[in-house]
């Protein structure tokens, strides 16, 4: 069943008043990691970026013997970036990359800003976002309503104000301050995610950075998957 079922099994309950969060043991985390950025990293080296990775989406397999094997499902709206095959067109200014892709609470930031500009690199903030779910529990960037605005806020309530200086896709979307709401005296700051894990929590944020330059690729990411204490 899906990586969503997974959590609802363990207890993640998105719909109670009271929400309740999964619990997940971290040394199985790893090898779902690993599995996850393997899919990732494959589907780039082809040329393709799937565009929307969510729990929802990852299929879990139960082994006789040994851990479960996660793989990558729903190709929807994947979208080839390189030159596969005549009947895949390539982005260009004829054929523009959409922005009508990904969940919001997994959606990159180039995507929530409306920057048609954005590669393959959306799909490793997306693993990112579901990394964090699974050693958290819960959605982190979960807004009050599942509308871009909403999600960005929560985004900068826990990785810092999204500025031109520290965001490209800030910079091309300039003008629309609409989608960057700010209530008076409202804090952002670049909070701890796994504050007793920290090497989680560098990964995490790894994966989610305003400026994709900055961000690893899918097999950085696999190459970088915490393996040492509390693991």
């Amino acid at each position: 069943f899906s990586l969503r079922s997974w959590l609802r099994q363990r207890g993640q309950d998105l719909e109670a008043d009271q929400r309740t969060a999964a619990c997940f043991d971290l040394k199985i985390v790893p090898l779902c990691v690993s599995d996850i950025c393997r899919g990732i990293a494959r589907m780039h080296q082809l040329g393709l970026m799937h565009r929307d990775m969510k729990p929802d989406n990852v299929v879990v397999f139960f082994n006789e013997v040994g851990p479960p094997t996660l793989k990558i499902t729903d190709f929807g709206a994947a979208r080839a970036y390189k030159h596969i095959c005549d009947a895949l067109p390539l982005a260009d200014g004829n054929h523009p990359l959409s922005l009508d892709v990904c969940t919001h609470w997994y959606a990159a930031v180039e995507l929530l800003l409306g920057d048609r500009q954005y590669s393959e690199k959306v799909d490793v903030w997306s693993v990112g976002c579901i990394i964090g779910e699974l050693v958290t529990g819960y959605p982190l960037f979960r807004g009050e309503e599942e509308k871009p605005h909403h999600v960005l806020r929560a985004m900068q309530r826990q990785l810092g104000r999204i500025k031109a200086s520290n965001c490209p896709s800030a910079r091309r979307a300039q003008g629309k301050t609409d989608f960057l709401p700010c209530n008076k005296g409202e804090i952002f700051a670049n909070q701890a995610i796994v504050p007793d894990h920290p090497e989680w929590d560098a990964f995490i944020k790894h994966c989610r950075r305003y400026a994709p330059a900055q961000g690893p690729s899918a097999p950085e990411a696999l190459a970088m998957v915490p393996i040492g204490p509390g693991t």
